[in-house]
């Protein structure tokens, strides 16, 4: 039977509130991941939790203080975030962290040349560590970029936020133009995923936005509704063969600002369009958990040191502990880090087929607050974090 890992997501509305029209379109539409905004009333979230548990919540954290060479420390950002996400915790675990710093008018704090990247790598690693240490269950991602907006030279020089981070975002747009209506399946547009891909293999990609965006060219391309809505479902066609892609969000569902009703899939005056039942309608093979897939295994090349002799290779870790089911009303106390004092390594002689999704979700069945690991190291060598350091679980006590 034929799986994918990539869950249907939609850009939710970018509104403090939503209309009841949109948790219909939601519903009516088979949505499995929403990207919501940090602006947005806990109210929304509880309510989407309420009528599908099963949904996922994306949430990127908002901040009106990010402007044209202006943008708030990471102190400033984080005392704002972190009641915000407090809230949300029992609706949210991702969050994005902040939102396209690359665009090349500096809207959003930075700009496209490699000192802004420079420096906003630094302002990541800072707001990540704040973060974690006041709220490690926090699953944060890297935002994702403009694009083209020298994203590639950016992201790279990022390299160490993206690393640190528990996920990567990607936006992802095309358009149009006549004789080029399949880009939105060509790598330097719709799939421009796959670059990013190549430049971190072991991330998990959250496409937290991607659309058609004829509407911005000079000047605009033509496109009708419903060749825009077979373009939507050929590319969730497409994104569900990618195991590295958690969801793929099209933005946007609804907006009261007019000059994003293009890209909306349904209009103020409460019209939906022909998206919503073609999504409906499309094949959706079963959904597997992205936890139980393992990433690609690439063997390290061995650094040579400056006398000629072999150094270790550095540990890749993939860090799942929010996506691992845990129990609804339990949790474990924690520990500074500080109080660290030795390891223990547990060898359990299982299945390879047997994975830390399973071990946790048997551990909750047994009245356990979630795993009792702090990683996990798989079959194939693949390294799992599923617990953070800070969490003091049975087999620490």
């Amino acid at each position: 039977m034929a799986t994918r890992i990539c869950r249907v997501g939609l850009h939710g509305r970018n509104n403090v509130n939503f209309d009841e029209i949109d948790y219909q379109v939601i519903h009516t539409a088979r949505i499995e991941t929403i990207k919501m905004m940090g602006q947005t009333k806990a109210t929304v979230f509880k309510r989407l939790k309420q009528e599908n548990p099963n949904i996922e919540l994306i949430t990127r954290l908002y901040d009106d203080r990010f402007g044209v060479n202006k943008r708030p420390t990471p102190q400033e950002f984080v005392e704002k975030q972190l009641p915000i996400m407090r809230a949300l915790q029992a609706c949210c675990a991702k969050f994005e962290v902040h939102n396209e710093p690359n665009h090349l008018q500096g809207y959003e704090g930075w700009g496209q040349e490699d000192h802004h990247a420079q420096d906003f790598n630094q302002w990541f690693l800072r707001v990540y560590d704040l973060i974690k240490n006041a709220l490690p269950w926090a699953s944060l991602g890297f935002p994702g970029l403009a694009i083209p907006h020298r994203d590639l030279q950016w992201i790279e020089i990022c390299r160490p936020a993206v690393e640190r981070a528990d996920w990567l975002g990607a936006h992802c747009y095309w358009q149009t133009p006549p004789g080029q209506e399949k880009n939105h399946l060509v790598d330097f547009w719709g799939l421009r995923f796959k670059y990013y891909h190549e430049k971190f293999p072991r991330k998990i990609q959250e496409i937290t936005e991607c659309g058609n965006s004829n509407i911005q060219a000079e000047p605009p391309i033509a496109i009708s509704e419903d060749a825009l809505a077979r373009q939507y479902v050929e590319y969730y066609q497409e994104v569900f063969k990618y195991p590295y892609i958690n969801s793929a969000s099209f933005f946007l569902l609804s907006s009261q600002d007019p000059s994003w009703d293009f890209f909306t899939w349904r209009s103020e005056n409460g019209r939906v369009k022909p998206v919503v039942q073609q999504v409906r309608q499309m094949n959706r093979p079963r959904l597997k958990p992205i936890a139980s897939i393992a990433p690609p295994i690439i063997p390290p090349k061995p650094p040579i040191d400056i006398s000629g002799g072999e150094t270790l290779p550095s540990t890749q870790i993939t860090n799942i502990v929010a996506s691992l089911p845990t129990h609804p009303n339990k949790t474990y106390p924690s520990r500074p880090v500080s109080a660290i004092r030795q390891m223990i390594i547990h060898h359990t002689a299982v299945s390879n087929k047997v994975g830390p999704q399973r071990i946790a979700k048997l551990q909750v069945e047994k009245g356990k607050p979630g795993i009792t690991y702090h990683y996990f190291i798989a079959w194939d060598g693949t390294i799992y974090q599923t617990n953070e350091l800070t969490t003091l679980s049975e087999h620490t006590q």
